[in-house]
């Protein structure tokens, strides 16, 4: 028997037995009250009452997860797994981003790449009308070198309804080979009220000056 189910048990029958405490309690009073005993002689017999075998068992909160983890505001790029890839000196590495527009309205989808090495991967194409409930393929792809062990990593943001962000990491082996990753995209509003949204806050960065301008002052 699983501990959780040694619980749900335990946890029954107590309620069971509160019930029936309260009513043979109950009872005992209506009938006090009826052979015309004293209130107060009612009243003490009910603090005597033993309670002992009443009690319901202990959780442990360290064991009993009790999945209440707040997810990250629907505001916030959603971070999807990273792909790491491994290609020999000279190949064409490959990855997909196959963005579904899980919504009942035309929406433009951009996907642009940031990073260090954001120079080398080429995307395309790079913005694509996706009508409701269709997918669309974006293409991102870098050549590795010929001659030289070289690592690249860049972020590739797909903005469409809301932000998401995968990381991409392309390694050169001798062991490695041409490949091809495919990342599903699945972009979508949140229509739902949750229990949690009451906890964030609208983000506190301080707006970026203008180009070329330095704030003033005044003092």
């Amino acid at each position: 028997m699983s501990t959780q189910q040694s619980m749900t048990d335990q946890t029954t029958a107590a309620l069971d037995a509160v019930v029936g405490a309260g009513l043979k309690l109950g009872r005992s009073m209506l009938d006090a009250m009826r052979s015309s005993t004293p209130v107060s002689d009612v009243v003490a017999a009910a603090g005597k009452v033993d309670t002992s075998g009443l009690r319901l068992p202990q959780v442990s909160l360290g064991t009993q997860p009790c999945g209440c983890a707040i997810p990250d505001a629907c505001f916030l790029p959603e971070k999807l797994p990273t792909v790491t890839a491994h290609g020999c000196p000279g190949a064409t590495m490959t990855l997909r981003l196959v963005v579904t527009n899980e919504w009942p309205a035309s929406r433009f989808v951009a996907v642009r790449v940031t990073g260090p090495d954001a120079g080398s991967v080429t995307v395309t194409p790079v913005q694509q009308q996706i009508g409701p409930y269709e997918t669309a393929t974006f293409t991102a792809t870098v050549h590795l070198p010929d001659d030289a062990s070289e690592s690249l990593s860049a972020l590739l943001w797909v903005r469409g309804c809301r932000d998401h962000v995968v990381r991409w990491e392309v390694s050169s082996s001798d062991g490695g080979c041409s490949c091809v990753h495919e990342v599903a995209v699945l972009d979508e509003p949140d229509t739902v009220h949750h229990w949690y949204d009451h906890f964030y806050k609208e983000p506190c960065c301080r707006p970026q000056p203008r180009q070329g301008r330095v704030p003033v002052v005044h003092g």
